[in-house]
Parts: C-alpha cells; structure tokens; sequence
C-alpha cells in the first residue's frame, strides 16, 4: 500500500485503480449516482404539496442538475487530489453555501453592485484557480 494512503482512502481509491475505469467513466458513473442519491428531495417535496406535480418536476429538474455537476465535481476533485477528504469538504462547503442567489439584493444599489461583482470574482477565481489549487501528487487519474 502506498504510504500517502491512510486507511479512510484505501478503500476508496483501490476501487478505480483495480476496477480500471477510465476517469470519464468513474465522472459519468458518480454524477447519476450523486443524483440519485437526491431523489429522495422530489418525493419530500410531493407528500408535502401532492398537487403541485409542476412545480415539483421543475423543481427536481433543476436539483438534478446542480447535484449531476456537483457530482462530477466531487469526483473530478477527489481523482485530481487522490484525498477523499479533498471530496468531503468540498461537499460540506457546497452543502453550507447552498445554490447562488441572482435574486434582488435588498437595500441600497451599492450592496447589489458588490454582491454581483463577488459572484463574478468567485467565477473568475474558480476558473483560474480550479487546476492549480486541485494539482496533486497523489492524483489517481490526468485529465
């Protein structure tokens, strides 16, 4: 067993590796089971509003979604970093922040010029700091 490996992540990792899935498969196969592990969310939804068929497929529609690209995320994080603990935080922080709000900013224009352009700068910042801050060593797969 490699030595940068505890045991919380050689489970994990010796899955893909011996399985020898290509790391689109393993993103593909994560991001429909990160979804169905939230359907859960459209059932909840119809006990509590049975007639609002509507609004609970457009609702899921949009909660399958963001969980498929949060799921191929998580992934792609944990191969890049070969961490699980890389994929646990980042679920933990998604999980805290929630989906961005676009909505109207209340109080005066100024806080919705700042909160826009955080938005933005987050974008900007993902984007430029995806590949770098994701680099790893230990990395279980390239892209």
């Amino acid at each position: 067993m490699p030595s940068h490996l505890d045991t919380t992540t050689t489970t994990t990792t010796t899955i893909p590796v011996t399985c020898r899935y290509s790391p689109d498969a393993l993103l593909s196969l994560s991001d429909r089971l990160t979804t169905i592990a939230h359907i859960h969310h459209a059932y909840e939804f119809y006990v509590n509003n049975p007639n609002r068929i509507a609004a609970m497929i457009i609702r899921s529609l949009f909660q399958f979604t963001y969980t498929t690209l949060f799921g191929w995320f998580a992934t792609f994080v944990f191969l890049r970093t070969g961490s699980v603990w890389a994929a646990i935080i980042t679920h933990s922080f998604c999980n805290f922040m929630g989906v961005p709000d676009f909505g109207p900013v209340d109080g005066p224009r100024w806080r919705s010029v700042v909160c826009y352009a955080l938005l933005v700068a987050g974008a900007l910042g993902f984007y430029k700091l995806l590949w770098p801050l994701t680099e790893s060593q230990h990395a279980l797969a390239n892209f």
